[in-house]
């Protein structure tokens, strides 16, 4: 019978692997496992815990708190080939002086190929030049090398939160706090050929309905915007009228024409027939100034303050 003391972390991560691979597992199923007998003493128990929490800190296993009782914790390990290849990004990574988000995902793209893009308000925020700050960083890859950045982000003491829960929590105060979602694949981006574009962004901030974020990227990229991508990927989403709403609202705040009318006009020209609601965020907030533009566009507005808004921190 093999005794506790020689039971090493990694000698325990490869039978578990071998038992349970990429599946959950409770911490009583690990000790029966890792020490190859039914009952356990509190010698067990406790070395049984530090095996867990040095795989944890390894970037080899993450845990979470079961649905079905609080009180238990579910265990689950990551692919060995990621780990492996989040282990020589670090070692890269460790030789920079700057370990900003950029580099960090730069870094795992040119090396392992791991794709990714910025998506929802952090997406936003950067194609307005950081018009606003984001405390989460909302970032989309693939599902195959989630294990990998998970161990990465581990490695790097970030907080991790992958398909929203959280997977590792940050070990310092004022350190990045990252979202993960494993969806890169089932996204927009790929079926027009681009990647982290402006117009995917414009997208999915309409149809979020972040209009302040979706206004102000609109307006400080709207040179880098590819039109006709953007018309014909809104009206295969439903969100064409909220675009050409947006357009000609923000023309009319301004008092003049910020966005080219010909690209209303053809915005106009595709107008859905159903009705599209632009959701408040907080409190409705309405106004009888785009009355006119609601009906023409088949729009419902409940966040009319955010055009002058950004016509008072943008434009003036």
């Amino acid at each position: 019978m093999e005794t506790t003391s020689k039971v090493t972390w990694q000698l325990a991560y490869d039978k578990l692997w071998l038992k349970f691979g990429g599946q959950e597992f409770t911490f009583e199923n690990a000790l029966k496992i890792m020490f190859n007998k039914k009952n356990h003493d509190t010698s067990d128990v406790k070395y049984g815990s530090k095996l867990l929490n040095e795989m944890e800190d390894k970037g080899y296993a993450v845990d979470r708190k079961a649905d079905y009782d609080q009180r238990v914790r579910l265990y689950r390990l990551l692919h060995p080939e990621m780990v492996s290849n989040a282990w020589a990004i670090f070692d890269l990574l460790t030789r920079e002086k700057v370990l900003s988000l950029d580099t960090i995902l730069g870094s795992a793209k040119n090396f392992a190929g791991w794709d990714y893009m910025f998506i929802k308000d952090t997406a936003l925020a950067r194609w307005a030049n950081n018009y606003y700050s984001v405390e989460v960083m909302q970032v989309s890859v693939s599902h195959k090398v989630l294990d990998g950045w998970i161990s990465l982000l581990k490695l790097l003491k970030l907080q991790v939160i992958a398909n929203r829960g959280i997977v590792s929590e940050a070990k310092r105060k004022g350190v990045a706090r990252v979202q993960l979602s494993s969806d890169l694949d089932d996204r927009l981006h790929q079926k027009d050929n681009h990647y982290q574009n402006v117009n995917y962004a414009v997208l999915e901030g309409i149809r979020d309905h972040n209009i302040t974020g979706t206004l102000a990227a609109l307006y400080v990229s709207r040179k880098k915007i590819e039109w006709k991508i953007l018309i014909e990927n809104s009206a295969k989403t439903g969100t064409l009228n909220r675009l050409g709403f947006l357009l000609e609202a923000l023309n009319l705040e301004v008092g003049k024409q910020v966005f080219d009318n010909k690209i209303i006009k053809k915005i106009m020209s595709l107008k859905s027939k159903e009705l599209e609601i632009i959701e408040a965020v907080g409190e409705p907030y309405r106004t009888d100034a785009y009355e006119k533009l609601e009906n023409k566009w088949h729009v419902r507005c409940e966040q009319a303050g955010a055009f002058r808004k950004i016509v008072e921190d943008l434009i003036r």
